[in-house]
C-alpha cells in the first residue's frame, strides 16, 4: 500500500516485507461473473485473490438487500438514494464477508488456530467462521465492550481476556509466541480485505441491472479497512470516479465507540484521499446518529442502531452544508451492521421519546462488578480487583477499578457500606443498592 510491493498470493503475508506497510488485496477484474455453483461471497470467487483457495467455508454471507427508503428519499431530497443492509449477514455485521475469505485462507495455509484483538464484532465473526472450519479462537478485547458483546465473545471463543484498552488487545495478541499453526489477526489482514470488496460487486451488479452506477458511497471510516476495501474493488472493476462520505464520531461515546478511532490503522490513506477530493470526512454526534435511527426505524421499519444510521446522519449534514451534488447523484449508504439487538441501545432509543428516569447505560466490567457485590457480598476494592482478574478474566488496573466503583456509587447502583482496616490502611466497603439489583434483573 505504500511502496507497491507485489506480493504472492501462494505465500501467507500480512503484511510488506520490505516497508512494514499494509497489504491490499488487488484483483484484475475485466468483467463481473457471478458464480451459479458457489454461495455467500464465493458466487464472486473470479474476482477474488482468495478465490481459489480451498475448502471454502461459508455461512451463506453476503447477498444482503439493495434497499431504495422510499420516505427516507423524500425526507433527505436524494431520489437515487439506496441502503446496503449489512446487518442481515449471518453475525448481523459486514465482517462476515472478511471472515469467510479470511478462515478459508487460514486453512488452505494449514493454520488450526485464530489469535483476534478486537472491540467485540471480529472477534464475533471470525469466531463463528472458526467453527464451520473445526479452528480454536483465542481474542483479546477491551473490558468497555457492550455486555451483549461480550458474552457472545465468551460463548464462541475458546479463550476470551478482557483488558484495559484496545490498544492492549492488540499488543498482547501480537505478543503471543506464535506457534507455526497459529495465526494472529487484526482488523488489517488484507485476507478480511478481500471478502469485504464483494459489498461493492454486489452494489454494482445491482445498480447495472437498473441503468445506473454509483456516484457517491456512504461509509463509516473507522480504522479504514472497510473503506479502502471498497475503494480498491471499484479501481478492480475500473470505476474510479466514485466519491466517498465518510462517517465518524465527532467524539468517543458508548454508542458511537467503534466509528470514533482517533488515530486510524490507514492514517496515510485516508489523509491521501481526502487530499485527492474524492473523500470528505462529517462528524456526527450521539445525539444525531440517534435521530437517524429513530428515523429508520419509525419511518421505514429498519431496525438498525446508532452506529449503522450514522450514515443517514451524515449524509443529513453534508446536505445543509451545502452538497447539492449529492441531490442529483446515485447515493449508496453502508449500513455496516448494528442490528437493533441490544437492550441497552433499545433503551436509549426509548429513552428520546418516554423520558424514564435516567440511568446510565452499563458496560461490561460494571455489570460484573455487581455482580460480584450481589452474589458475593461486600467487598473493598482489592477484593473486586481479585475477582474480575481470576473469576472473570478482566484484566484491568486496580485505578480502573477504584474509578468503577466511584462511577457506580454516584449513579446509586453502589454504596459505600463501611470501612476494614487491610495492612495498616483504611478501605471503604463497598455493597449493591437495591437500584443496583435491579439493574442487574
Amino acid at each position: 500500500m505504500v511502496c507497491g510491493y507485489v506480493e504472492n498470493r501462494d505465500v501467507y503475508a500480512v503484511k510488506c516485507p520490505e516497508c512494514g506497510g499494509p497489504l491490499i488485496p488487488v484483483s484484475e477484474v475485466s468483467k463481473l461473473v457471478k458464480s451459479r455453483d458457489s454461495s455467500g461471497v464465493w458466487v464472486w470467487s473470479e474476482a477474488l485473490v482468495t478465490g481459489s483457495y480451498k475448502p471454502k467455508i461459508t455461512i451463506f454471507e453476503g447477498n444482503t438487500p439493495l434497499i431504495k427508503p422510499r420516505i427516507l428519499s423524500t425526507f433527505l431530497k436524494i431520489r437515487r438514494f439506496f441502503l446496503k443492509d449489512e446487518s442481515k449477514n449471518p453475525t448481523g455485521v459486514y465482517i462476515d464477508r472478511g471472515s469467510a475469505t479470511l478462515i478459508t485462507t487460514l486453512r488452505h495455509f494449514k493454520f488450526s488456530e485464530v489469535i483476534v484483538a478486537s472491540t467485540g464484532d471480529l472477534t464475533i465473526s471470525i469466531s463463528a467462521y472458526a467453527k464451520q472450519a473445526r479452528m480454536k479462537v483465542k481474542t483479546f478485547m477491551p473490558s468497555n465492550v457492550s455486555l451483549s458483546k461480550a458474552y457472545k465473545a465468551m460463548l464462541l471463543t475458546d479463550s476470551c481476556r478482557f483488558v484495559e484498552t484496545y490498544d492492549e488487545a492488540v499488543a498482547k495478541a501480537l505478543k503471543q509466541e506464535l506457534r507455526g499453526y497459529q495465526a494472529a489477526v487484526l482488523a488489517t489482514n488484507p485476507y478480511l480485505m478481500d471478502g469485504y470488496k464483494t459489498i461493492v460487486y454486489e452494489v454494482v451488479n445491482e445498480l447495472s441491472e437498473l441503468d445506473n452506477k454509483p456516484n457517491y458511497i456512504v461509509v463509516p471510516i473507522g480504522d479504514g479497512v472497510l473503506l479502502a476495501s471498497i475503494k480498491q474493488a471499484f479501481e478492480d472493476l475500473k470505476l474510479g470516479n466514485v466519491k466517498f462520505l465518510g462517517v465518524k464520531a465527532r467524539r468517543e461515546t458508548p454508542l458511537l465507540r467503534e466509528i470514533y478511532v482517533e488515530t486510524p490503522l490507514f492514517k496515510d490513506f485516508i489523509e491521501g484521499l481526502r487530499s485527492s477530493g474524492k473523500l470528505e470526512i462529517v462528524e456526527v454526534e450521539e445525539d444525531e446518529a440517534l435521530e437517524a435511527s429513530e428515523l429508520m426505524i419509525k419511518k421505514e421499519g429498519l431496525m438498525v442502531g446508532p452506529v449503522g444510521s450514522s450514515c443517514v446522519a451524515s449524509l443529513t449534514k453534508a446536505l445543509n452544508y451545502g452538497e447539492k451534488a449529492l441531490k442529483e447523484a446515485v447515493v449508496v449508504a453502508v449500513v455496516t451492521g448494528d442490528s437493533l439487538q441490544d437492550p441497552y441501545l433499545m433503551r436509549a432509543l426509548l429513552e428520546r421519546t418516554l423520558k424514564p428516569k435516567e440511568i446510565p447505560l452499563l458496560g461490561f466490567t460494571k455489570l460484573k462488578i455487581l455482580e460480584i457485590l450481589a452474589y458475593e457480598g461486600p467487598k473493598h476494592p482489592y477484593e473486586i480487583w481479585k475477582s474480575l482478574k481470576v473469576k472473570h478474566a478482566i484484566d484491568i488496573s486496580k485505578r480502573a477499578v477504584y474509578q468503577h466503583l466511584d462511577e457506580l456509587v454516584e449513579s446509586g447502583l453502589a454504596v459505600v457500606k463501611d470501612y476494614v482496616k487491610v495492612s495498616g490502611r483504611l478501605r471503604k466497603v463497598y455493597g449493591i443498592t437495591d437500584l443496583g439489583l435491579k439493574e442487574l434483573k
